[in-house]
Parts: structure tokens; sequence; C-alpha cells
């Protein structure tokens, strides 16, 4: 299993931020608070796959965002 980093931007609640990071293989990192863009990384196979779990944990929150970038980052 890989890590990636997504970011998107879209506005969360630090409440909202803390239940995407409940999900297991999700670690919130980081904010650019001035571009309104939020970083999350993502245990996962493929870069697509980290993608889907990230979007499907926003979706469930009803959160609105688009993936802005995605990195693989060596663990």
């Amino acid at each position: 299993m890989a890590s990636f980093y997504v970011s998107f931007d879209g506005a969360a609640s630090e409440r909202e931020l803390a239940a995407l990071s409940a999900e297991p293989g999700i670690e919130y990192v980081a904010e650019r608070s001035c571009e309104n863009v939020n970083a999350f990384r993502v245990e996962a196979a493929t870069p697509d796959e980290a993608v889907t779990r990230l979007a499907n944990a926003a979706d469930w929150l009803m959160l609105t965002y688009h993936v802005i970038t995605v990195t693989s980052h060596s663990v």
C-alpha cells in the first residue's frame, strides 16, 4: 500500500476535517486558508483509489469540493 497526498478546494469546518481524518488510512495534513485548500495523506494502491477513498468520505459528509492535485509519497 502506498501513500498519496490529495489536495482539494472546498470549505470544510474543523469538525468535518476531523471526520475525514477519522476514516482509516486518511490523515489531514495541511490547510492553506488563503486559498481554501485542504491536503490529506491517503493510503491506497493507486492515485485513483486515493482520490476515490477521499471523495467517498467527503461525499458522505456532503462536502462540495474539487480535487486539485494528487502526488505520491514514499512510506
